[in-house]
């Protein structure tokens, strides 16, 4: 036979087995870009809002001519506050690149924009816009033929995957959910009513924020694109004539406690040279209170309420929930916020009991002269055990499999029942690992007998800041190590008591009290 033959028939085999790939996945639409209905998405598997909001505004009937731009938090903002012809443009993930795509779209298109509401958060600097771009929920619209094919090969032509079976044999069904994409605000009023319950128990709400950790937080800083991007706005409503305005999202006190201060605080000086925006960030009487959040990442209704409130009336609503942060004003203003932290740490640590604490904190208790040393005291080793002295320091090395070589150790903190303490610790390791950090607690109040702290090493030095509410005379420190081959050069752990002035100590009952608790349901 010719190879003309084989080349043909190879090729239309190729062609055969692309067709069943595009087929099958087209049947699936995992993501739901191939709806034609903008209401029919698979249940529990989160969909490609940026695309889809984006392809109904450009070809669907409706007089929308402002729009929310914002990452999947902004779903609790109720945008028709804002003017009744606003739409909700949140996405998972959302970035200011990807708004600014978007809004280009929508100006290419004819649309007519008369305002624009940009909201910022920690993903601002933290997400890598380039890998956002491979993510099939967060890939964005196409805007020529080349975009259009490298899009269709992306969700056609990619590997058979097993749990899209059950899309295609329609086990897991579409159903009919409007709130996504033609009417966001009903995700709103879910919100509002499903995340009630958190008001009904708050001591069981505090249990369970407990046990949450704050969103991991990459180590590289990746706000340079989004700044760029927010020139871009800046000047697309300057050519186009329409109103520009940003806000900063409010952060649950844990993410915002855990997150890269610098990196923050550097996005939001950046952001300021471009144009003004109001900040919800830092802590308040929304952030600190477990009530108001889902999770750690995600806040409720009520807060977005407070959002709308601060952003329309461009006053603050509460202290530090909604400052205006200018060119002028952000090195003062976060001053300020520093100092309004210092006020709600206390009842955030009663509540957690122990928490990790940026060393911000302490330096600007030492400066204020409310730090006074709390000794740390090695607590008698067993015979022939070998203890690492971690009140005083000391090296140590731990090999995989030997069961003979240290595990833990304890010492005691020197402070009374009902105060506040801090505890630093630094160490340089040579491999990496783990370790657990226990501190005794009352078993009435916290969960267990040890408030515990799960953490890892890493090559070179390791160091952390601690602060907590002795709920027990002297707390007992564990240290226990463990988890492969560990070579560590441990320095004494540091110990400091916090006196608290009374103004302090009446502001961390305050939101234990009868009338705010009335002003909660009030909101509501």
């Amino acid at each position: 036979m010719r190879p003309s033959y084989y080349l043909l028939t190879g090729f239309s085999a190729l062609i055969t087995v692309g067709l069943i790939f595009a087929l099958y996945h087209y049947k699936a639409d995992r993501w739901g870009v191939f709806a034609d209905d903008f209401q029919s998405f698979h249940q529990r598997i989160e969909i490609n809002k940026l695309y889809l909001k984006t392809r109904f505004l450009l070809t669907s009937e409706h007089n929308y001519t402002c729009f929310v731009f914002g990452s999947s938090r902004v779903a609790a903002i109720n945008v028709k506050r804002l003017g009744d012809r606003c739409y909700n443009f949140t996405h998972s993930g959302g970035l200011v690149v990807d708004h600014v795509g978007a809004l280009r779209s929508l100006l290419r298109a004819g649309l007519k924009v008369t305002e624009v509401y940009i909201a910022l958060d920690d993903l601002s600097y933290n997400e890598d816009p380039d890998v956002a771009r491979l993510q099939h929920m967060r890939r964005a619209y196409p805007v020529n033929f080349r975009e259009y094919f490298d899009f269709l090969n992306m969700f056609l032509l990619r590997p058979l995957d097993i749990k899209d079976l059950s899309l295609v044999t329609g086990h897991n069904p579409k159903i009919h959910t409007p709130r996504f994409i033609v009417d966001p605000d009903l995700d709103t009023e879910r919100i509002r009513t499903v995340y009630q319950k958190f008001f009904d128990d708050p001591e069981q709400t505090d249990i369970r924020f407990r046990r949450l950790s704050p969103p991991i937080e990459g180590d590289e800083y990746f706000g340079d694109s989004n700044i760029q991007a927010l020139r871009k706005m800046q000047q697309l409503s300057e050519d186009h004539k329409f109103t520009l305005k940003a806000f900063f999202l409010p952060l649950h006190y844990k993410t915002y406690l855990a997150t890269d201060y610098d990196a923050l605080f550097r996005f939001k000086r950046d952001a300021t040279k471009i144009l003004s925006f109001h900040d919800f960030s830092g802590l308040n009487a929304y952030t600190t209170d477990n009530r108001y959040w889902r999770e750690t990442s995600h806040f409720s209704a009520v807060v977005g309420d407070q959002v709308v409130e601060g952003v329309k009336s461009g006053k603050e609503v509460k202290p530090g929930m909604g400052r205006l942060m200018t060119r002028s004003s952000v090195r003062r203003l976060e001053r300020q916020q520093l100092d309004l932290d210092l006020d709600f740490l206390p009842l955030l640590i009663r509540r957690e009991g122990l928490m990790s604490l940026p060393p911000r904190y302490l330096e600007r208790w030492g400066e204020l002269s409310v730090i006074a040393p709390a000794t740390v005291q090695q607590r008698a080793s067993s015979p022939g055990n070998g203890e690492l002295d971690i009140a005083g320091g000391g090296s140590i090395r731990i090999q995989r499999g030997d069961d003979s070589a240290l595990r833990k150790t304890s010492a005691v903190l020197n402070v009374r029942k009902g105060q506040y303490f801090t505890l630093e610790y630094a160490f340089i390791s040579r491999y990496p690992g783990q370790f657990r950090l226990q501190i005794a607690q009352d078993g009435n109040v916290y969960e267990g007998r040890f408030k515990e702290f799960k953490l890892r090493a890493k090559p070179g030095q390791n160091q952390g800041l601690f602060a907590g509410y002795a709920s027990v005379d002297r707390p007992v420190i564990k240290l226990m190590l463990g988890g492969g081959d560990i070579e560590v050069d441990w320095e004494p752990l540091v110990g400091n008591k916090i006196r608290l002035g009374r103004a302090v100590r009446q502001r961390v009952g305050l939101f234990d009290s009868e009338p705010e608790r009335a002003e909660v349901s009030n909101a509501l």
